[in-house]
């Protein structure tokens, strides 16, 4: 399987990550307000692309982490969160530097912007 994924260029790569996520399921556990949820942008020209290819890896064993857009060139990545341990801006960018971690990319990432924000069950 790693011989499969070590052939496909990183677009490709994100994109096969991103039809295989599944969203996560709503449980009786969920409040009927819905969970919290945070929009990532972060930028990191540096990292090659086998890096990259190990980090959509990671994100997509983490239960309700997707990877929404990604530019290789401009070394870009906007990630969706829904966690309920997510309250805010901090928590969403320690779950980001652990799953970054978790890759092996140590080069300082700059995020962007991170938005945060409780969803509600008929949000779109």
């Amino acid at each position: 399987m790693i011989s499969f994924f070590s052939r496909l260029s990183l677009p490709a790569l994100l994109l096969v990550s991103l039809f295989t996520l599944r969203a996560p399921k709503a449980s009786a556990q969920d409040s009927p307000s819905g969970v919290m949820e945070a929009i990532v942008t972060m930028r990191d020209p540096g990292v090659d692309v086998q890096a990259w290819q190990r980090f959509a890896l990671r994100v997509g064993k983490e239960t309700g982490a997707n990877i929404e857009y990604s530019c290789q060139r401009a070394g870009i990545i906007v990630l969706r969160l829904e966690r309920p341990s997510i309250q805010e801006k901090a928590d969403a960018i320690t779950l980001v530097r652990r799953l970054l971690t978790d890759a092996g990319i140590t080069t300082a990432v700059e995020f962007l912007h991170v938005h945060v924000e409780r969803t509600s069950v008929n949000k779109c």
